[in-house]
């Protein structure tokens, strides 16, 4: 039977209505049970049916407060957005599978999220957690911001909080596990991203939101991470008066993302990641020997770094055809496989985070970017121009 007033099933709408999603969402995704529930925002465990019942999480967010026009103006902003960020995949961002919208509330599909959040980490005033883990944190939401800074238009969260991260204790893997398609009233589906009140950069109350916007909750994620002051409560007290065991550089790195004027703040994430990597010796590890060409060899990356660039021909020529990102690789596995506890993979996981890097550049010189389309010499300029900044990147 169906309900004379909008045409809907009746069971299925009752299920909906009464006790989240339906037992197949879309056909396919088979909901098991549930992890969270609130009255706005609940989540599920689930299983795709049609991939093997491969796990996944159903993100159900309760529509209250919205007139029809406005509803529907959600609705469609929120499956628009769902399906660009089934194309966004990064290593540090929760990967979206798929999107619905029924019976007044969306349903956002995402694989399983592991860890915990930092807003948990931040509750435990017990945990002290020391300025190494916080660097390997650090350069993983910049690696995952500049990913998305760096697509065409660029692609602002806004909306960045503790809750928003999640770290696995384990490896120390981050990802972002909310990009703002739940939070919606703080990313800007429905207007300029307001953002996360305490977390939210100055210029977002003015409705203004640039990359500069995330770098700053990102720097004020860092301060409440180590002051364990809430950042709704402003006056900030002085982050040097409460940040014992931390050095001065890293206190000005993360002092520098939360500037007020955000002409003052880091010009881009590559940037920040940069300044936080200088207050770390770990890029220094030592690895197995590269040999770039006969006689001429690294045996780590800022070597590899100074090699690449006095060889510059024979450097561009490793990175291209991937001997750079193999050997990093292989150096990231053997170090993680001999990594002592204390240093939690922590080295492991830059090299890691460098061999990421160099594919990435890789896959831009083999790309449509430098290759079809272009004349020779325009191929070999834009691959001097992609070396030139991995290069800089690599620091």
């Amino acid at each position: 039977s169906t309900c004379v007033r909008c045409g809907a099933e009746l069971e299925t709408a009752m299920y909906a209505e009464m006790l989240g999603p339906p037992p197949l969402l879309k056909g396919r995704y088979a909901t098991q049970r549930a992890l969270q529930q609130g009255n706005r925002v609940s989540l599920y465990r689930a299983v795709d049916r049609q991939a093997g019942n491969q796990p996944c999480l159903i993100h159900q967010v309760t529509l209250t407060s919205l007139d029809t026009s406005q509803r529907e103006q959600l609705e469609y902003r929120f499956l628009q957005e769902a399906t660009a960020w089934k194309a966004r995949q990064h290593p540090n961002i929760v990967r979206i599978l798929d999107a619905d919208v029924s019976h007044q509330r969306l349903y956002l599909i995402t694989d399983p999220i592991v860890g915990t959040s930092l807003r948990s980490i931040i509750q435990d005033r017990r945990q002290t957690v020391p300025e190494s883990a916080l660097v390997h944190w650090a350069e993983q939401i910049c690696n995952a911001l500049q990913y998305l800074h760096g697509q065409d238009p660029p692609v602002v969260l806004g909306c960045l909080s503790p809750a928003t991260i999640h770290v696995d204790p384990t490896s120390g893997h981050v990802q972002l596990i909310e990009v703002g398609l739940v939070r919606y009233r703080q990313s800007g589906l429905l207007g300029p991203a307001r953002g996360v009140p305490g977390y939210a950069a100055p210029e977002q109350r003015k409705g203004q939101v640039t990359p500069r916007s995330d770098l700053y909750s990102l720097g004020i994620i860092l301060y409440q991470i180590i002051t364990r002051h809430d950042p709704k409560e402003r006056p900030l007290p002085s982050l040097r008066r409460n940040a014992s065991g931390y050095s001065e550089l890293f206190i000005e790195a993360v002092a520098h993302a939360y500037r007020r004027d955000p002409e003052k703040r880091f010009a881009s994430a590559a940037e920040m990641r940069q300044a936080l990597l200088r207050t770390t010796p770990q890029s220094d590890v030592e690895l197995p020997a590269f040999e770039l060409l006969e006689g001429r060899s690294a045996t780590s990356i800022p070597g590899l770094v100074q090699l690449c660039a006095a060889h510059w021909e024979d450097g561009l020529s490793a990175l291209l055809n991937g001997r750079i990102a193999q050997w990093l690789a292989e150096a990231a596995e053997a170090l993680q496989a001999t990594d002592s506890p204390d240093g939690q993979g922590l080295a492991a996981h830059q090299v890691e985070q460098a061999a990421q890097r160099a594919r990435q550049a890789q896959q831009r010189m083999t790309s449509d970017f430098a290759g079809a389309g272009r004349t020779s010499a325009a191929q070999e300029v834009a691959r001097n121009a992609i070396f030139a900044s991995w290069l800089q990147d690599m620091g």
